[in-house]
């Protein structure tokens, strides 16, 4: 018997593998630098601010933001290599947890978690998957390019 299942496709034309946690936009019309400051543009134009901008290394973080009615906060960050942007986010929430490890109950914070393509729709991981593949879209609105999907060893 034959079964065949819907392939979840983005707007893009690519199947995005499971667990992919990576967003890669490339372009071959602009030069690094310029590449670079386009992405940086777009993402201040989208209400993003900067913990650390790097020209030299080509590095970009943005400051955790805090969605509303979400306990939760994410942040994007951006690298560049050889005119391919490479998109990730970090999800984290804010609710704290008892934990007893050490024999004595205390209230422990979470940590960052890369976003990716996994787990239900609604998890912290989706929702900064779903940051990267946005700010990718209107980065290619801008600028001609390609985005494509990877699964990347955590960093």
């Amino acid at each position: 018997m034959l079964c065949l299942f819907p392939l979840f496709i983005l707007g893009y034309g690519q199947e995005v593998p499971k667990g992919a946690n990576l967003v890669i936009f490339e372009s071959d019309s602009l030069a690094n630098l310029d590449l670079f400051k386009e992405c940086i543009l777009t993402l201040t134009s989208e209400g993003y601010s900067f913990d650390q901008i790097d020209k030299d290394f080509f590095l970009a973080s943005t400051k955790p933001i805090k969605p509303n009615k979400v306990n939760m906060e994410y942040r994007l960050d951006l690298s560049l290599v050889s005119q391919k942007i490479e998109i990730r986010s970090y999800v984290k929430s804010l609710d704290t947890f008892s934990s007893y490890a050490s024999g004595l109950g205390h209230q422990s914070e979470n940590t960052w978690e890369r976003g990716a393509n996994r787990s239900l729709s609604t998890s912290l991981w989706r929702y900064g998957w779903n940051k990267q593949i946005e700010i990718a879209g209107k980065i290619k609105e801008k600028i001609s390019g390609s985005i494509s999907y990877s699964v990347e060893q955590n960093k």
